[in-house]
């Protein structure tokens, strides 16, 4: 395997839409990520897709893209589809969700602002979210890019977080709760519209527990 300790100051992880809790976890825990820029599309992954609570339970969102073969294009090349009305789609599904949650109307603003952005690039519309919420929540952060795919690199999280091997998360107060009892590990939205400020100290005490 490869040794990039000295090639990559931060671990590699693939791009993903609103990443969930785990993946903030490991932001706040490095300080920084290496994206993997260097892969192919892959489908089925949280890379055009995020999980949200909602009253019925775990909600999928995803992004379309635009067509062909997307599964052989490189991770840069992928454009988000222009020809479906996602975007508001995804915001009345959020609004639905979260409406009724402590700190929707805090926050919706900056959220809606992300999500209907006009970046046609699937990897940079996703390192702009990733940006951004890691400045709301006051997280420091340094994103660095590969320069060739890293598929055995030993200080990668690349493809490790998947849809069917969640990590546990502490449980915390959901507008859902005693329809679902506590939803783990969803998109960081979850925690933002419910935690707010706090958000960051939830990541704190969730580092503590992994460590």
């Amino acid at each position: 395997m490869s040794d990039l300790s000295q090639k990559y100051k931060f671990p590699i992880i693939e791009t993903h839409v609103f990443p969930n809790i785990q993946y903030f976890t490991l932001i706040l825990k490095h300080k920084g990520l290496t994206l993997e820029a260097n892969e192919n599309y892959q489908k089925r992954s949280y890379r055009n897709r995020y999980c949200i609570g909602s009253q019925k339970g775990i909600l999928n969102l995803s992004i379309p893209l635009s067509k062909g073969k997307n599964e052989q294009q490189s991770i840069r090349d992928v454009i988000i589809s222009s020809d479906h009305n996602w975007q508001s789609q995804h915001w009345n599904s959020i609004c639905s969700s979260y409406g009724k949650s402590p700190y929707f109307i805090y926050y919706k603003d900056e959220i809606k602002e992300l999500l209907l952005s006009n970046e046609k690039s699937l990897f940079q519309y996703n390192k702009n979210i990733i940006l951004e919420i890691c400045n709301m929540l006051k997280i420091p952060i340094t994103i660095e890019h590969t320069t060739d795919f890293e598929k055995n690199a030993e200080t990668s999280f690349y493809n490790k977080i998947k849809f069917n091997n969640p990590m546990d998360t502490i449980p915390y107060y959901q507008v859902y709760e005693k329809e679902n009892q506590f939803l783990n590990n969803l998109s960081i939205l979850d925690l933002i519209f419910h935690m707010g400020p706090e958000s960051i100290l939830y990541l704190r005490k969730m580092l503590d527990q992994t460590d």
